[in-house]
């Protein structure tokens, strides 16, 4: 809300404004010269990517929010305006409203009953800016308490008078932030006592109410609280996302703490990474950081959104490019693919955008496929200006983890100690249609809370995370800003059998053939020592080599596939694949056993002795279940495949070159990013002939 508490009630670029300040929740400043502009709505600039509070990606729908409401001071009594614009060009397409801003503390009601006629009939559509002229006097100085954008006569109150000499003249009801006299704001008139006030035009707080009529000197008033409506922000869920794709599949954030983050840079000079900052100053006015991606490649159908904080040096200036973009190459190349504008301000500035839907100022392909280089330009100001990066991370949607997640939000209200708090899960992100489902209701006060959500199956796929609070007098709600995906699937796996056969290059055989009997020829012919053992080496190399080419080699397949409808197409898959063999050595053992089996039988058979026919008998037993233990034929692990996080979904197979024919048995296991491993390890043959 735009109460002033922070300073993202105010667009940060204070045009014509000296010493502007946020302090104990009002916005302060000095007027330059007869035009301080102070914008509670920015449209956002044309051909930039809009930020999360520009005005167009949050219009007002002023068809139902009516009304408009702002306390504020001024020093002296001066002229004032108020324009509300729709369309980023800010001298298109505006509307305005002037009017007699007086001294002091004020509130300001704009509507027709306190004629202001421009905005009762030019408010309606869906501004997408509004701004505030409060003075027009150099050197005069003014403070914003709060403004209200609302919908008339969804607060009322009903107040009724005493008057011992009524004579018929209108009453007046005022509203003051004080009860030193009705030299407040007027509110409404009335006929007689009781009536109806409509205060939906006050903020949260304390205020007196006048009443008084023509002809007497005389007022009364009596205190009202206008209850504090509790807000509500989920904090996670958000648009930052989960899982980062550097940390995930590098092991090594682009934190900027080492230069192992960056692998080179353009126009830049005096670099250096301190305290996990990287800073420079450009030479040019098209400064680039490429990131070290390691020769790894991005998934961009998981990994989507970015996440940059960095600040540059000294003030917003938009001549002079304190904008940031970035940048990026599919694989295969499509060539660069550059956002818009990325809008910065002075400080440290968190850009959070995905990049799915990021307009782009060069290429057409944008965030789809892989991505193979990725770049940021921090700003394209011609004049050297420093800047600090701190991080960039391009991550994932929110996920659940092994089967739960943590839902955080923060809950505020300066009135109840108890509060009621209901989460829902929902697909879209529209309240009114009833999709949404409850998860978790309690009550609580304000502060941080955390709900450990264990979804069921029922919810696999993505979510919309909504939290309502209700005081028992005012009710809101507020969705989370990024999705979250909720898997319990356990991942699918599959195997296919296939059959292939070695073959033989017959030159080579031919080459090592000749090659051998060559030198066993030159060995059994001279009679020089060296010579003979140089010759002997050599024969028995390619003898060896001719035998194993003989064989031929196999390119043996295995095919596997792994299925998840909710993982986007990623998982963490692993291949083990065994050889079945039969050893000589455990046949002998097993032939041993068995030999020593049959002897103690029939040594029991023959013997009449019964203690001599009891301990035969435990033996020959003993020697049987050895020989049945022994397993001649088994399948020894040959290789181990570890894909790590690999595109999954699609069938995809793995060659393994091999000279020894046989069976081979492989199994296939998967892990996808929620943590569920695979529902059954599948397993199937490749035979080698």
């Amino acid at each position: 809300s735009w109460d002033m508490s922070n300073s993202e009630d105010v667009w940060p670029v204070y045009t014509n404004i000296n010493s502007p300040s946020f302090s104990g929740g009002t916005f302060r400043g000095v007027a330059a010269n007869s035009g301080p502009q102070v914008y509670f709505l920015w449209g956002g600039y044309p051909n930039s990517i809009a930020s999360p509070r520009d005005g167009n990606i949050n219009p007002i729908n002023a068809n139902y929010y009516n009304r408009m409401a702002i306390r504020f001071y001024s020093s002296v009594a001066s002229k004032a305006q108020l324009y509300w614009f729709y369309s980023q060009d800010i001298t298109k397409n505006r509307k305005w409203q002037q009017f007699n801003a007086k001294a002091g503390w004020n509130i300001y009601i704009f509507d027709a009953e306190h004629n202001f006629n421009a905005f009762a009939s030019g408010w309606n559509g869906s501004p997408i800016g509004v701004r505030l002229g409060p003075v027009n006097t150099p050197g005069a100085t003014f403070s914003v308490d709060w403004v209200n954008v609302y919908r008339a006569n969804t607060s009322t109150a009903l107040v009724s008078w005493d008057d011992n000499a009524p004579n018929g003249s209108a009453y007046k009801i005022y509203v003051d932030g004080d009860n030193s006299g009705y030299n407040g704001t007027l509110l409404t008139t009335a006929a007689s006592s009781p009536a109806t006030v409509d205060l939906s035009a006050l903020r949260a707080g304390t205020y007196y109410l006048y009443v008084t009529r023509s002809g007497s000197a005389n007022s009364a008033y009596v205190a009202v609280h206008v209850n504090d409506a509790p807000v509500v922000k989920v904090l996670d869920p958000d648009v930052a996302g989960g899982d980062d794709w550097a940390s995930r599949i590098m092991g090594d954030s682009w934190n900027m703490s080492n230069s192992r983050d960056i692998i080179s840079t353009k126009n830049l000079t005096r670099r250096s990474f301190r305290k996990g900052l990287y800073t420079a100053v450009n030479t040019g006015n098209d400064p680039i950081i490429y990131l070290n991606m390691r020769g790894k490649r991005i998934n961009t159908t998981r990994y989507h959104r970015l996440t940059v904080k960095y600040k540059f040096n000294d003030s917003f200036n938009l001549v002079r490019g304190t904008m940031a973009r970035v940048g990026w190459k599919n694989y295969p190349s499509r060539g660069w693919q550059m956002t818009d504008d990325l809008l910065t301000y002075e400080g440290w500035n968190t850009i959070s955008q995905d990049l799915r839907g990021a307009n782009l100022d060069v290429g057409r392909f944008g965030w789809r496929g892989w991505v193979g280089t990725m770049r940021f330009d921090p700003h394209e100001d011609p004049l050297a200006r420093r800047f600090y990066v701190d991080s960039v991370r391009v991550t994932a949607d929110d996920m659940t983890k092994n089967g739960r997640f943590n839902v955080r939000y923060r809950v505020g209200d300066t009135d109840s100690a108890a509060v009621s708090v209901q989460i829902y899960a929902d697909p879209d992100t529209n309240p009114s249609n009833g999709n949404w489902r409850l998860i978790m209701s309690t009550t609580r006060g304000a502060g941080d809370g955390v709900f450990t959500w264990t979804p069921d199956a029922s919810f696999n796929g993505r979510n919309n995370i909504y939290v309502a609070v209700s005081d028992g007098l005012n009710n809101t709600g507020s969705y989370s800003t990024g999705p979250l995906q909720v898997d319990t699937y356990r991942p699918r796996t599959y195997a296919r059998k296939s059959v292939v056969k070695r073959k033989r290059n017959r030159r080579r055989v031919a080459r090592y053939l000749k090659l051998y009997r060559a030198n066993r020829n030159s060995y059994r012919k001279t009679r020089n020592r060296t010579l003979k053992k140089r010759y002997q080496r050599r024969a028995n190399k390619y003898r060896r080599a001719y035998l194993k080419e003989r064989k031929g080699i196999a390119k043996a397949t295995f095919r596997w596939l792994v299925k998840d409808p909710y993982s986007q197409s990623e998982a963490i898959v692993k291949l083990k694949i065994k050889k079945r063999v039969k050893s000589k050595a455990r046949a002998k053992k097993k032939s041993r056993y068995k030999r020593s089996y049959l002897a103690w039988k029939a040594k029991s058979r023959k013997t009449r002795n019964r203690t001599l026919k009891r301990r035969y008998m435990r033996a020959a037993k003993r020697y049987y279940k050895r020989y049945r233990r022994v397993k001649t034929v088994y399948y020894k692990t040959v290789k181990n495949v570890n894909y790590g996080w690999t595109t999954i979904n699609r069938w995809q197979k793995y060659t393994l070159k091999t000279r020894n024919a046989g069976t081979y048995r492989y199994y296939v296991y998967a892990k996808d990013p929620a943590g569920n491993i695979q529902h059954r390890v599948s397993a199937n043959w490749s035979v080698v002939k």
